[in-house]
């Protein structure tokens, strides 16, 4: 590590080392230790084990969408609360602009559609019949229960105290974000995912 307080939020497998606090609410505990990743179980809803103001970095990725738009909410003004006032957090979640862009039904006969290209998604998509099926595949698999645009994931940033930065996979423009793209990994999932930055607001 560096020095830094830094925070992987909802990790499950996906730990990193350089100093990263990996959590989680599944028990992860033998995972972690076997693998030498630094790890702490915690139920986020209930609030996040760490004094307010003393995280440098946060980083979520594709563990948004789990929590409902009031939870959602909840959660970003925790890790606001945690966050230092020159701190950064990188979220992903699935874009849902760009899936609903690549819904199109398609006759019967044809046996390929735009969705049909992320099948590896999950088995629900890859098993899918029809685009109709494969988009709620993806949308609601793995017990997703927000949806987030832009202007969505946006909105909630602010309502929570954060100003939010356009980004991309492995892209920034935000300098503090840097290090946390070199010390973590992402997944874009064939564009399927949403990139934000975010720093907190000051005053």
């Amino acid at each position: 590590g560096d020095g830094k307080t830094k925070i992987n939020v909802g990790s499950f497998t996906t730990m990193f080392y350089w100093g990263w606090t990996n959590v989680d609410i599944a028990d992860l505990s033998a995972w972690a230790s076997g693998n030498g990743y630094a790890y702490v179980r915690t139920d986020a809803t209930k609030g996040l084990p760490f004094q307010t103001g003393t995280v440098d970095l946060l980083f979520m990725h594709h563990v948004l969408e789990h929590f409902d738009y009031a939870a959602g909410l909840n959660l970003l003004r925790e890790l606001r609360r945690i966050v230092k006032r020159d701190g950064a957090m990188r979220i992903a979640v699935p874009d849902l602009k760009f899936l609903i862009s690549k819904y199109e039904p398609i006759e019967e006969q044809d046996m390929w559609s735009s969705l049909s290209e992320f099948g590896e998604i999950n088995d629900g998509c890859e098993q899918a019949p029809t685009d109709a099926m494969r988009l709620h595949s993806i949308l609601q698999g793995s017990d997703h229960r927000a949806f987030y645009d832009r202007e969505t994931l946006f909105h909630q940033l602010d309502q929570a105290g954060w100003v939010a930065s356009e980004a991309s996979f492995r892209s920034t423009k935000v300098e503090r974000v840097k290090q946390i793209l070199k010390e973590t990994s992402e997944m874009s999932f064939g564009g399927v995912s949403l990139f934000v930055d975010a720093v907190p607001k000051l005053g």
